[in-house]
């Protein structure tokens, strides 16, 4: 296998899903052997990220002094997959893990996202589903579009002990601990359509301890809605992990748009029994689809339903967790994914 030489281009490092996949295929590729360069703009944020990792950073990528050729140039981002073909590499490469053009908060740059999304760059995505949307949007042939597949850190994301996950069936009753993960103000969260189904169970008489996790600020418009008993700002993977460990249930809500849905799968890595809405990116995991319960997107009268489903049967609840850990090791573990995106690159030289 030939030893690659990779070059990422990232707008920036902040704490983000979009980064952490950069980051976490940068990581194995190196183990592996390869080399891999990583140019940022922006400031240094990258701190957060719980494994070393070298960043080179630019007030704009015409900084950088190549000194000699990639076999590969990775645009992340869109913008910044117009300065790929600057670099001096075999193939550039744009890497795509959603579909900005459709989310409505890039309405007015609609356009210039298709405009760079329609580049003569190789496009390697994170999911199937976003392979075939690839194809089907801008008349692709299927050659120029790689499903490499994410990365699941299942080192830190892992489950717990089996009396840890059912402490609250053993000992005295307390209340469930829900964790919703997403920013409310993102069409793609769809925290809107979670919030009023828990509202609607602590009603009823379910007792819900709610935690959030976001990268804004809790706003007033969400805490209107129910009472938020928890709320993490920008917490690292290692935290992150913790909190998985000691939740009772996750729910995720997103809508289509998700491009793959990293919480959802570190949660499932981590034995959390989980509520997920029927995306595609979300039901790409495992043809079985008996990793999660899936309910109809943006349906919170279906999401009430399964809630109370999954929080009814003791049995249940378990087997979904152990099949929800089993899915995302058999696939997304690091080395199966490395290995895959290895292979791939090296086809493609």
């Amino acid at each position: 296998m030939k030893q690659l030489n990779i070059c990422y281009l990232l707008a920036s490092t902040e704490l983000c899903g979009g980064v952490r996949v950069v980051f976490d295929q940068a990581r194995v590729l190196k183990q592996r052997g390869h080399s891999v360069t990583i140019l940022s703009l922006g400031p240094h944020l990258h701190l957060w990220y719980h494994y070393d990792v070298d960043i080179i950073y630019l007030n704009a990528f015409s900084e950088y002094k190549q000194d000699n050729s990639f076999d590969i140039v990775i645009g992340t981002f869109w913008t910044t997959l117009s300065n790929v073909s600057e670099f001096d590499s075999k193939i550039h490469a744009h890497l795509v893990q959603g579909f900005e053009w459709a989310l409505p908060e890039y309405r007015d740059k609609r356009e210039l996202i298709m405009e760079t999304y329609r580049l003569p760059l190789k496009k390697l995505t994170v999911g199937q589903w976003l392979t075939e949307e690839l194809v089907r949007e801008f008349n692709l042939n299927s050659d120029d579009v790689i499903c490499v597949d994410q990365i699941v850190d299942t080192e830190i994301y892992r489950t717990p002990s089996v009396v840890s996950r059912f402490r609250r069936f053993l000992g005295p009753k307390e209340p469930y601990k829900v964790l919703l993960y997403g920013v409310y103000e993102s069409s793609m969260k769809g925290i809107d359509v979670a919030l009023p189904a828990i509202e609607r169970l602590r009603k009823e008489g379910t007792e819900i301890y709610l935690i959030r996790v976001s990268y804004l600020p809790l706003s007033e418009k969400e805490q209107n809605i129910t009472k938020i008993d928890e709320y993490h700002l920008n917490i690292p993977p290692k935290e992150l992990a913790s909190l998985y460990r000691s939740s009772d249930l996750l729910i995720a809500p997103s809508r289509r748009t998700e491009g793959f849905g990293l919480p959802f799968a570190e949660a499932l890595a981590s034995g959390l029994p989980s509520i997920a809405s029927d995306i595609p990116s979300y039901l790409s995991f495992d043809k079985s689809k008996n990793y999660a319960v899936f309910f109809p997107e943006c349906d919170t009268e279906a999401l009430y339903c399964a809630v109370k489903k999954v929080l009814s049967n003791r049995f249940f609840y378990g087997l979904l967790g152990w099949r929800g850990a089993e899915t995302i090791k058999k696939r997304f573990a690091a080395d199966k994914v490395a290995q895959k995106l290895e292979i791939l690159l090296n086809q493609n030289l």
